[in-house]
């Protein structure tokens, strides 16, 4: 585990980050605040992204499964940085328009099952109609 005495951490570092403010002594955490999540791979993000567009945003049990190797409590720290801070990614454009690409898909499919659902007759009202 790392530490970092917050005497030896410039004053704009200080600022920037919350949890320095609480303690004289910061652990791995917050070097990970700064370093970025070093054990995640492309291979990790992609997968990340490719959740995100099957799934949606908001199931992040289901993105969680898909992320191999991570735990489900790694997948939804990285997935909060990552909305947090995606406008810092160089090709965020590209990446939002294939998750929101995936979320028009999952919306029209809902949408979909909306409007056959209110069509198709209820199991128990089918006595009811006769098939000539």
């Amino acid at each position: 585990m790392y530490y970092i005495c917050m005497y030896c951490i410039p004053i704009e570092i200080i600022m920037y980050c919350p949890i320095v403010h609480r303690t004289h002594w910061i652990p791995e955490l917050v070097y990970d605040y700064f370093q970025g999540f070093t054990s995640w791979t492309k291979r990790d993000f992609n997968q990340f992204v490719k959740a995100n567009e099957k799934y949606g945003r908001d199931d992040i049990e289901s993105i969680a499964k898909e992320v191999d190797g991570k735990m489900p409590e790694e997948v939804i720290e990285y997935s909060a940085v990552f909305w947090e801070r995606c406008h810092e990614l160089q090709d965020i454009d590209r990446i939002m328009a294939q998750i929101e690409r995936g979320e028009s898909k999952i919306q029209r499919r809902a949408s979909i099952k909306k409007a056959l659902d209110a069509k198709v007759i209820p199991p128990h009202l089918s006595y009811c109609f006769f098939f000539v």
